[in-house]
């Protein structure tokens, strides 16, 4: 028997709609800007026959998707057309938002979760206004809200009370700005105090210049999010100490902090230790990290990430700083590891990655001062900016302690690795030397050594003055176990 198209079963026609339904948005890329879903480009098939019309009508899950842009015809019939199921609206114009958001108050009575506005992402690109307070008048109040668990808005005014957010469990607020007068940040704690059911908290550029600042931290009041789980800020420096002085955050908790320092002229004015206080009690997941990459860029963005385990999750704790500006961090590369160095010197750290732009090449007292913190170091691994002779220069020093004789550095040390090598005609010599430094002050031979040069030409060389000193002055392979020359390229 021959099916033919207008006989096929509702099912499959189902199943070939939903083929042209664009994906939701998933959990990863809530924080982004969405594109346009196209959310409408199965709406041809209903053309093919009435069948097809009537069926597509009757099946809410292809209309839980909805680009609105200057006409809201598409979101009228949507509403029908989903019933109570969740529908994901995604603004593109957005006077059309403010004026559509009072039509979506009756449809909050939808059962389970209120997903209208659990999807809603409100973006303000070019705001004619200095506050953004006057953008989005619309009530999420309980009585109009009562099932509201996760909001998520961008350059919107922002109810920050404690009846609208304590019953939240996920808050996403970026360029937004609480309604009403401007209030203080200990009002700020006091709506946060209560958040009792929060679990992922994301604040970009909420908290700064939308709050007055804060005052000196109060050593007396400390602020617990029991099941927060996940934290993101991206504020300036200083209001981001001030957050994490204040609120103690869980060791199970994943913590992102993000700041842009003060730059003045050509200037950096703050580093990784300004989005810290000096007291970090708040943030036990510092002494349970075990592995650490710091990634100092000359131009992009400056990051520390850790992580509780090698084989753990991907760095539930990191710093990051940030800038608009074209600025050269270069110069301050010194000055950012000490940070770190100051930062981590209490964290026992298993495994360190160090990257450098080729040409960052830093002294081996920075080196020294850096290894001299993590004395129970195993593996390392360093982009040292092309030249890997300070790094060894330091692995076979001493330490520099204010008091207290002077030690052996990372004497636990069983991996080394470094990356994006340069040639030079001394390295071989100068490894060797260091090597065999270390085993005199008896430090644990080598496990495995790796050199990764640039290019093929600079790993053939180093080969070949490795083979032309073997026999006089011995060989790298000498002090380590297994050792690795080779190229990227």
């Amino acid at each position: 028997m021959v099916l033919t198209i207008d006989c096929l079963p509702n099912e499959i026609l189902v199943k070939i709609f939903v083929l042209h339904r664009p994906r939701r948005i998933d959990d990863g890329r809530r924080g982004t800007k969405p594109e346009w879903r196209d959310a409408c480009r199965w709406a041809p098939l209903m053309s093919v026959c009435r069948h097809w019309r009537t069926l597509a009508l009757e099946t809410p899950l292809l209309w839980q998707v909805v680009d609105v842009g200057k006409s809201t015809k598409w979101l009228e019939l949507a509403l029908v057309c989903t019933r109570d199921a969740v529908l994901e609206i995604y603004f593109h114009f957005h006077p059309t938002s403010v004026e559509i958001l009072p039509m979506l108050i009756p449809h909050m009575h939808r059962p389970a979760t209120f997903l209208v506005l659990d999807e809603l992402q409100v973006w303000v690109n070019d705001p004619e206004k200095e506050r953004p307070a006057d953008y989005v008048p619309f009530d999420l109040s309980p009585p109009r809200a009562p099932a509201l668990r996760a909001l998520r808005l961008a350059g919107a005014v922002v109810p920050w009370t404690i009846a609208t957010m304590a019953r939240l469990r996920y808050i996403n607020l970026r360029a937004s700005s609480p309604s009403g007068p401007k209030p203080s940040f200990a009002q700020f704690l006091d709506v946060l105090e209560e958040c009792h059911e929060l679990e992922v908290l994301w604040l970009r550029d909420f908290i700064s210049g939308r709050f007055a600042s804060p005052s000196p931290h109060d050593p007396t009041r400390t602020i617990r999010l029991p099941k927060l789980r996940e934290l993101l800020l991206g504020e300036a420096p200083e209001c981001i100490a001030h957050f994490v002085a204040n609120v103690y955050l869980q060791e199970t908790a994943t913590v992102r902090l993000a700041g842009d320092p003060a730059i003045v002229g050509d200037e950096l004015q703050q580093g990784f230790d300004s989005l810290l206080p000096r007291d970090t009690s708040n943030l036990p997941i510092l002494r349970k990290l075990t592995e650490a990459r710091v990634g100092l860029s000359c131009r992009d963005e400056q990051y520390v990430a850790g992580m509780t385990s090698r084989w753990g999750p991907s760095f539930p704790f990191s710093l990051a700083l940030y800038s608009d500006l074209d600025f050269n961090w270069g110069p301050y590369h010194s000055r950012m590891l000490t940070q770190f160095r100051n930062i981590f010197k209490d964290v026992p750290l298993q495994g360190l990655r160090v990257l450098l732009d080729p040409g960052d090449i830093q002294p081996s007292s920075v080196w020294i001062d850096l290894f001299a913190a993590f004395p129970t170091l195993r593996r390392l691994e360093v982009n040292p900016g092309g030249d890997p002779l300070p790094v060894f220069a330091a692995l076979s020093s001493l330490s520099v302690p204010r008091t207290g004789p002077s030690l052996p550095l990372c004497p636990n040390l069983t991996r080394l690795e470094m990356d994006y090598l340069a040639f030079s005609e001394q390295q071989h010599g100068l490894i060797r030397a260091a090597l065999r430094k270390r085993a005199e002050l008896g430090l644990v031979k080598l496990d495995y050594l790796g050199l990764r040069y640039e290019e093929d030409e600079a790993r053939r060389k180093m080969q070949e003055v490795m083979e032309r000193d073997r026999a006089t002055a011995g060989d790298i392979c000498d002090y380590v176990t297994d050792f690795d020359c080779s190229s990227f390229i």
